[in-house]
């Protein structure tokens, strides 16, 4: 028998989801420190709730100085577009670790896209108008939704805009073009989508949507509290203005298990709803 004592042990919180080596002092307190945000709210400083108020990013107002405020691409422009960029920042890595999700890139998160309306002239093949369609029909591809409890974040929603999803199917009809799944949410096929801790049967076509929850969740101490349907119903009377996209129109990234029961339960069906790859 051989005993290797040359590598530290590393373990990884069943609470907040942080790999970490217990033996090593520095990353014993950035365990601490993680762990305290994931529990009671990521701290973001009332200088920064303040800004995001002044700057009329206040989407939805709740009781007892709750909010949910929206950052998109234009809040990071100009003098305080550093610091709302970190903060955001920040607040997607803690999502990031205690989800397993993959880390989305800054130029990524705060990149632009093209409207499906200005795509279609561009396959019309006028080169021409297809270029100020596309140049005229921009906008920020993600938007940051943070629900606040004073000064700290206690639920994040990361939505982002999308041209097509794939149906969730009944067990019955995967023989029309869909297969069960069951393993990690980066495995993806042509008409399967591997979700992470969880089973999920899509159709082969694609249909068309305007909206993609990319990112969800909330502290926890403070789940079940309707946190995650408030983010959910923001993004969607929100994220285009002046239209609240239809719920057939919105979809899922790759859920897992307990995403996928808040997709069927704020949507309020078993099937049919939809999922995207990123």
């Amino acid at each position: 028998m051989t005993i290797d004592l040359g590598a530290p042990l590393q373990k990884r919180c069943r609470v907040c989801g942080m790999e970490y080596i217990p033996s090593n002092a520095e990353d014993s307190a950035l365990h601490k420190k993680f762990h305290a945000q994931n529990l009671g709210g990521i701290e973001l400083g009332k200088g920064f709730v303040e800004s995001v108020r002044a700057g009329g990013g206040v989407v939805w107002t709740g009781d007892e100085g709750t909010c949910v405020a929206m950052v998109e691409k234009k809040d990071t422009l100009g003098a305080r577009g550093v610091a709302m960029k970190r903060r955001v920042g920040d607040v997607l890595e803690v999502v990031r670790t205690e989800l397993g999700a993959v880390e989305i890139a800054e130029s990524e998160l705060w990149s632009s896209v093209a409207t499906k309306e200005a795509l279609d002239v561009l396959a019309q093949g006028d080169r021409v108008t297809a270029s100020e369609a596309v140049k005229e029909n921009r906008f920020g591809r993600f938007k940051i939704y943070l629900y606040l409890n004073g000064s700290k974040c206690i639920g994040v929603c990361l939505a982002e805009r999308i041209l097509q999803a794939y149906k969730v199917l009944e067990p019955d009809d995967r023989l029309q073009g869909a297969e069960p799944t069951g393993a990690k949410p980066e495995a993806v096929t042509a008409n399967t989508i591997v979700s992470k801790n969880s089973a999920i049967s899509i159709a082969e076509k694609p249909d068309d949507a305007m909206l993609g929850i990319s990112r969800i969740w909330t502290s926890t101490s403070y789940r079940k509290q309707g946190i995650a349907t408030t983010l959910l119903d923001c993004a969607a009377e929100n994220f285009l203005y002046g239209l609240r996209v239809d719920k057939k129109l919105i979809a899922f990234s790759q859920p897992t298990e307990s995403g996928g029961c808040l997709a069927r339960r704020w949507l309020a069906t078993k099937n049919g709803w939809h999922i995207y790859t990123e």
